[in-house]
């Protein structure tokens, strides 16, 4: 009888393991589904297709304790051109110059662009480090807060990602978007946690005067600049002006 007993718990100790096994898989499947979303969000295939994404940027520093920034930012792009705006701060980027324009102390700032080579490379850089951090991860938590909602919890390898102390998703059930992406830093780091809030992506989208040249959205055709730019301080840094 004993050995019946034996092998039925050694049985159900397998399937139990298995089924963990294959949660785990199921879980880190969908996280990696959902993460891929930034990849998608690379540089478009050409200049007439415009991805575009709408993210709440929340920061908590450790020596700021009671401080949470909380910054909202949309981002137009296409092969060759790139449009970043905040509250405070627009961005207009093209091939051969960036005019920043920084409402809050009424300055526009002129420099070279940052190729599109690079800024695909820093892209790769950083979903490169997401897929590595998820493959080395191991679950903490996989479960449904609503019928619409998942949240996954990992905890990343500590010798890869030392400052990482866990990365939390939360994923579109019915479409397996994401939703919000939360990573949570070890006490040792300066930063508590940064969490981004995905309020919508779009692969091919429409803006309104996207494609007029950075440098005619400051200045009027005989170069003086627009109204709305007659009181700020506009300086141009670029190497070869």
């Amino acid at each position: 009888m004993k050995p019946i007993i034996t092998w039925t718990i050694i049985a159900l100790y397998t399937c139990i393991s298995l089924f963990s096994y294959a949660h785990e898989n199921d879980c880190k499947q969908m996280a990696g589904q959902a993460l891929n979303q930034f990849k998608t969000m690379g540089l478009p295939p050409n200049d007439h297709t415009i991805f575009y994404f709408d993210i709440n940027v929340r920061t908590k520093m450790r020596e700021k304790q009671h401080e949470l920034t909380d910054n909202r930012m949309r981002v137009y792009q296409s092969a060759n051109r790139l449009e970043m705006i905040t509250a405070d701060v627009h961005t207009i980027q093209e091939n051969e110059v960036t005019v920043t324009i920084m409402h809050s102390r009424n300055m526009i700032v002129i420099t070279d662009a940052i190729g599109s080579d690079k800024r695909q490379t820093r892209f790769d850089k950083f979903t490169a480090h997401n897929d590595s951090m998820l493959e080395a991860a191991s679950l903490i938590s996989c479960k449904k807060l609503s019928s619409k909602i998942q949240e996954i919890v990992l905890k990343p390898d500590s010798n890869a990602h030392k400052t990482v102390n866990r990365l939390t998703l939360s994923i579109n059930r019915k479409n397996e978007q994401l939703l919000n992406i939360k990573t949570e830093y070890e006490p040792s780091a300066k930063i508590d946690f940064i969490e981004y809030q995905i309020n919508e992506i779009c692969s091919d989208c429409h803006k309104e005067g996207f494609f007029t040249s950075a440098l005619d959205r400051i200045f009027q055709p005989d170069g003086t600049p627009k109204p709305e730019f007659t009181n700020y301080r506009i300086t141009d840094v670029r190497a070869n002006n």
